[in-house]
């Protein structure tokens, strides 16, 4: 019987040194998804590909894999998904702010915040009572311009993106990854913006 040719992803996988485990466990990939890569029932992403390739290194020689420590902040947190994400990547969270004492209350029950409590309301923090941090998360709810809300929205609704913008431009946090609400970008045609 024959057997089938390796794929590049197998190749470079085991020039790397690394099992298919330790690949999904550093990378955060499913298992199942690595051994589909590893046979050829689907294909790679092309950055995974580049990331074992640097792995490996021009003289063949692999390169130790090290994770690089950030801090990352967490706004409208909700019960912590954006959080989850950025924890298995080896982050670490220094501060969170919810205002919906539900969330907050399932918040804690999924995370230990040893290192700093659960705020409030973020109209009512002062930036200075942020920590500098490299990634801004924001999972602000669903505003009155978004599809889930009410279009156009009234002078009583409340508009958290500008907390946002606030604390970003006080603090200037290397990245800022915010929740995509359809309708931010073009209300009253891009002016809001």
């Amino acid at each position: 019987m024959k057997h089938p040719k390796p794929t590049d992803f197998a190749l470079l996988r085991e020039k790397t040194g690394l099992t298919v485990e330790e690949v999904a466990d550093r990378f955060g990939i499913n298992k199942r998804t690595v051994y589909r890569w590893e046979n050829g029932d689907t294909k790679p992403v092309k950055t995974m590909l580049l990331m074992l390739r640097k792995l490996v290194g021009k003289s063949g020689v692999v390169i130790p894999f090290k994770r690089a420590p950030f801090t990352f902040i967490d706004l409208f947190a909700g019960i912590g998904g954006m959080r989850r994400a950025f924890e298995t990547i080896g982050s670490e969270c220094i501060f969170t702010s919810e205002w919906d004492l539900s969330c907050r209350k399932t918040y804690l029950a999924n995370f230990s915040c040893t290192n700093h409590s659960v705020a409030g309301d973020i109209t009512e923090i002062h930036a200075q009572d942020i920590p500098a941090h490299d990634v801004l998360l924001a999972g602000f709810p669903c505003q009155p311009f978004s599809v889930a809300g009410k279009r156009g929205g009234t002078s009583d609704d409340r508009y958290l993106w500008p907390e946002m913008l606030r604390v970003i431009s006080e603090i200037m946090p290397t990245w800022v990854l915010a929740e995509n609400v359809g309708g931010l970008v073009s209300l009253d045609n891009g002016l809001v913006f």
